[in-house]
């Protein structure tokens, strides 16, 4: 009987030994994985910056314009600029001709700006708590979207294929989908609470969509970029602390990938799996 015991014994610990094993190799699989991921993201990165930089070299004297305090900017299908700045929203010309200002209107305070899918454009009113649509001919004003929802509203993008507006509330830690009647149709992060876990934001700033739905968060106060569906579900978070450092504004690039700019100047470029 005592045989018996000591071979089980030997046995239990023998499995034991083998399953602990078998973690640690799994683990340590796992580190170099995600090594590996982080290497390529920074030789990426490097790559996307050296390219950026290449091409303000290029072709930034061309469009070089003085805007007081800009806050956004979007370009209009015949590559006229839009800039929401402290005065309204001015329009330049592709050689950096300054059009026409407008939408100064009653305590107005422009902030992120787009385009939507009918060509039109949006502008966050961080002060009155509304997306103001403007044509873009005229530049008249079309509709006021309501987003009373946002304690401090700040940045905008729009999905593809449908109405869906996404507007980022800073101080209110949040990311609302939204129509053009001002129905909430998801939202992502705890109203009024900051915090770093999945359903958390901290002060997110700059929003942005790709050709698939999936929509895109800078997540300054986390330091990373969270990216989500189409109806405002957590997919993952795509670049974290240890690739950005208070990203501002994300949108991607003719190639699909991801570039993000951060609050010292840095201008990042990812690649990312869809």
């Amino acid at each position: 009987q005592q045989e018996t015991d000591i071979i089980k014994e030997v046995r239990r610990i023998s499995g034991q030994l083998t399953s602990e094993a078998k973690a640690h190799a799994a683990a340590y699989m796992k580190s170099l994985k995600d090594e590996k991921d982080n290497l390529e993201l920074q030789k990426v990165s490097i790559h996307g910056t050296c390219e950026f930089a290449k091409q303000l070299v290029q072709y930034g004297s061309h469009t070089e314009v003085n805007v007081p305090d800009p806050r956004g900017v979007t370009v209009l299908s015949d590559d006229r600029l839009v800039v929401t700045c402290d005065d309204g929203c001015r329009v330049y010309s592709s050689p950096g001709k300054h059009v026409q200002t407008f939408g100064q209107g009653y305590k107005s305070n422009p902030q992120g700006v787009t385009v939507d899918n009918n060509g039109h454009i949006l502008v966050c009113d961080k002060n009155n708590k509304c997306i103001c649509v403007y044509d873009a001919v005229q530049y008249n004003l079309i509709n006021k979207i309501g987003v009373p929802m946002c304690e401090d509203p700040r940045y905008i993008a729009v999905l593809p294929c449908r109405d869906t507006i996404v507007v980022s509330d800073y101080a209110g830690h949040c990311v609302y989908g939204v129509t053009p009647q001002s129905d909430v149709v998801f939202k992502y992060g705890t109203s009024g609470k900051s915090g770093l876990g999945d359903g958390y934001l901290d002060q997110p700033t700059g929003v942005c969509t790709d050709s698939l739905g999936h929509i895109f968060i800078a997540d300054p106060g986390n330091n990373r970029v969270v990216v989500l569906t189409s109806d405002g579900q957590l997919l993952r978070c795509i670049v974290g602390r240890e690739q950005v450092s208070k990203p501002r504004c994300v949108t991607t690039d003719n190639k699909g990938q991801l570039v993000v700019g951060e609050l010292k100047g840095q201008v990042k470029t990812f690649r990312y799996v869809h």
